[in-house]
Order: C-alpha cells, then sequence, then structure tokens
C-alpha cells in the first residue's frame, strides 16, 4: 500500500507543477498526453525516446524546448491520423468479406 500512496504522491506533485506553468505551456502537455493516449504501442514508444532526448539535450532557451516539444507534438498527430486513416481502411476492406462470408 506505501507503493500506491508514493504514486498519489508523485502525481500530485505532477499535478501542481503543470498547474502552476503558464496556460499555452499546460496546453502542450494535454495536447501531448492525449495524443500518447491516442497513438499505437510503437509510437508511444518512439515519443518516449524523443522525450528522452530532448530532456538529455538540456536545451538551452525556452524558444528551443518549446519547438522540440511542437515537433513531438507533430509527430503524434501524424502519426495517430495515419493510424486512424489504417483503420477506416481496413475497415473498407472488412465489412464486405464479412458480408460475403457463408455460415
Amino acid at each position: 500500500m506505501v507503493y500506491g500512496m508514493d504514486m498519489s504522491d508523485e502525481i500530485l506533485k505532477l499535478v501542481r507543477t503543470v498547474a502552476g506553468l503558464p496556460r499555452e505551456d499546460q496546453s502542450r502537455i494535454l495536447r501531448l498526453v492525449d495524443l500518447l493516449s491516442l497513438a499505437p504501442y510503437s509510437v508511444q514508444q518512439r515519443t518516449q525516446g524523443m522525450l528522452r532526448k530532448l530532456l538529455d539535450a538540456d536545451p538551452r532557451s525556452k524558444h528551443q524546448c518549446v519547438a522540440n516539444v511542437d515537433e513531438l507534438i507533430a509527430y503524434l498527430e501524424q502519426s495517430v491520423a495515419e493510424s486512424e486513416n489504417r483503420g477506416t481502411k481496413w475497415a473498407d476492406y472488412h465489412d464486405p468479406f464479412v458480408r460475403g462470408t457463408t455460415q
């Protein structure tokens, strides 16, 4: 039960930290989290690696950091759109096959 308590303390700390940021930064973080929740697992893994590289690079300015985060968001938006598009294309093929099967 102690582990759960540590986790909730970490989440609370994170929420307070984000709440203290300017609104535009909060929006970026929320967009990033939202897109990550929609992205396929492989995209989530790649994005986590990209975030690690961003943190390890120790950006010299907020402008540089924001530009890198915006690139991540663009990557996620494209990946999610492509993923949804593939799902739609599969449905186009799947439905006729299902209707045409004999049972």
